[in-house]
């Protein structure tokens, strides 16, 4: 009944505490990309939040957890979409640019108010989810 698609992203922090997130269609996402044939949940979370954010050198620190969703495609077709979700380390120079050709049009680092106050009315209920998740392992 559903075709299964999987997807891998995650939650990146830099050294300041702050999370970095995508804006596509007008909603704030976490980075996150189909997976590619062949490739581990891990690799295709650290290409796909490259790719995605221009950044390099991410570092994968742990698995999260999986948030499930589905959507129809304009044809019909009925998709389940899981997408695994990892914990990310950045430290590096930044050099986030939004990938365009994804629909990204901003890529920006948020402190936890900013998330609280931007993030979180313009999002999706799994991303919160995934976020809280996320900061309820750090303490």
């Amino acid at each position: 009944m559903f075709r299964i698609i999987e997807a891998a992203g995650g939650v990146v922090n830099n050294p300041e505490g702050k999370i970095l997130f995508i804006r596509r269609l007008g909603k704030w996402d976490l980075p996150k990309g189909k997976m590619e044939k062949g490739e581990s949940r891990e690799e295709s979370a650290v290409r796909e939040i490259e790719e995605e954010t221009g950044l390099k050198d991410v570092e994968l620190v742990q698995f999260i957890n999986t948030t499930y969703h589905i959507y129809i495609e304009r044809n019909g077709e009925k998709i389940l979409k899981c997408t695994h979700w990892f914990e990310m380390n950045f430290n590096g120079e930044d050099t986030s640019k939004p990938q365009i050709e994804e629909g990204i049009t901003e890529v920006a680092w948020k402190t936890i108010p900013q998330i609280e106050s931007e993030v979180f009315p313009s999002t999706f209920q799994n991303i919160k989810l995934i976020v809280k998740e996320f900061w309820d392992s750090e303490k």
